[in-house]
């Protein structure tokens, strides 16, 4: 219990964590903050698209420099410099605000998203760095709980507002908010790495690309990684499988619940995740999650009833709460501190790659065979996913929870 209180206690964590909260709601609202300036400025829906993506498509192309600069300079200075930068990039906003300029407007996005491409790798870097080892996987799960928050209530609580003030005010909020983040940011104590180079490993040159091989050397980090794919292809069309689900029962209501089921699934079994994973094997506790994803999708062949869709998005909810902080402490435990930032970078660019091409892939599955049939085949197909992923798996069959390197 004791040193459950001290992993609550560090500062350099909850820093972190609230500079996380701060990042994502700010990332959220300025999203329906944006929504609400092309309304009035763009009459186009394709062109409102178009610029609602360059931002998020930009921060992709930049991935591999991002991963590079997190891991070759001082990550608190990286946090520092996306906060300066989000304060500069709302700063565009209120010029695109009073001059009517969707430039500007663009430019906004373009600062926060490229902000985000640099500080979300520093965070999941930097975790390891401020957390003892036995409360990884909690701090991880603490993590992730956060975005979850943010998402849900950076929405929500952007469309509120926007009922009661101008957007300029909402703005004005934004920029308060990350002038508090970077003041934070200045507190932080990062611990550099003091661990040393083997002899006959070579010097790192900084580049992207060194960290392939690392990867491709690994094959329990390899297989985690493809395993993402099962829980990325729901995440990736969740709101058109809500907004499907809503049709179907002709009760618009049912959003709100579903949207708040699988939020909250999510953030209580986060809690207890360490306790759930502590003494099981890695590989058969990622197998079971991943068949529980895949048993959720594949209740959804029965959508037209209220309860069944609730029970599967409760259990989609419980699954990621587990399955996220489970492989992102075995990523950080499995791959070495100097390719951490660009590791994180490539794997966010596989994810948004992953969820880019669900959404256009559950489009055309609902327009050619419809919600039930599609997200039956698609249960499916997780499942014979993860079987086959846990047969390729099975040469850790004997690697326990306590003894592996992947989580403590």
């Amino acid at each position: 219990m004791k040193k459950v209180l001290q992993m609550w206690r560090n500062k350099n964590l909850w820093i972190l964590i609230t500079g996380v909260l701060g990042a994502e709601l700010g990332l959220w609202m300025g999203l329906i903050g944006n929504l609400e300036f092309l309304q009035t400025h763009v009459a186009s829906h394709a062109l409102q698209a178009l610029l609602l993506i360059s931002g998020p498509v930009v921060a992709l192309l930049i991935a591999p420099y991002a991963g590079s600069a997190v891991d070759r300079y001082d990550k608190k200075k990286i946090l520092l410099v996306t906060g300066a930068v989000r304060i500069i990039g709302v700063g565009s906003m209120f010029l695109a605000m009073w001059s009517g300029s969707v430039s500007l407007m663009v430019v906004y996005s373009l600062c926060i998203a490229c902000s985000a491409g640099f500080y979300i790798p520093a965070v999941r870097a930097l975790i390891p760095r401020v957390t003892d080892k036995e409360h990884l996987m909690q701090a991880n799960a603490l993590y992730f709980n956060v975005l979850t928050t943010a998402r849900i209530v950076g929405t929500v609580l952007a469309g509120t507002l926007l009922t009661i003030l101008s957007l300029e005010m909402l703005y004005s909020c934004a920029i308060i908010g990350y002038s508090l983040l970077l003041l934070f940011t200045l507190f932080l104590r990062v611990q550099e790495s003091t661990r040393q180079r083997e002899p006959n490993q070579k010097k790192s040159r900084g580049t992207f690309r060194e960290v392939l091989p690392v990867i491709s050397g690994n094959s329990l980090v390899k297989l985690v990684m493809i395993s993402q794919v099962i829980p990325m292809i729901f995440i990736g069309g969740f709101n058109l499988i809500v907004m499907e689900i809503s049709v179907l029962q002709g009760d618009p209501t049912i959003k709100g619940y579903l949207y708040a089921i699988e939020g909250i699934a999510l953030i209580l079994i986060g809690f207890f995740g360490k306790r759930l994973a502590q003494g099981r094997n890695v590989t058969v506790l990622i197998g079971v999650i991943c068949s529980v994803v895949g048993l959720s999708q594949l209740l959804l062949f029965f959508a037209h009833s209220h309860w069944i869709t609730m029970l599967s998005f409760a259990l989609f909810g419980m699954a990621s709460g587990i399955y996220f902080p489970l492989i992102n402490t075995i990523f950080q435990q499995n791959i070495p501190e100097e390719f951490h930032g660009r590791f994180f970078s490539f794997s966010n660019m596989l994810e948004r790659v992953v969820m880019n091409c669900t959404i256009l892939l559950i489009g055309v599955l609902f327009d050619w065979v419809g919600l039930e049939l599609a997200l039956a085949g698609i249960g499916v197909s997780a499942l014979l996913l993860t079987a086959l992923l846990t047969l390729r798996m099975k040469r850790y069959a004997g690697t326990d929870m306590k003894q592996t390197s992947a989580v403590t």
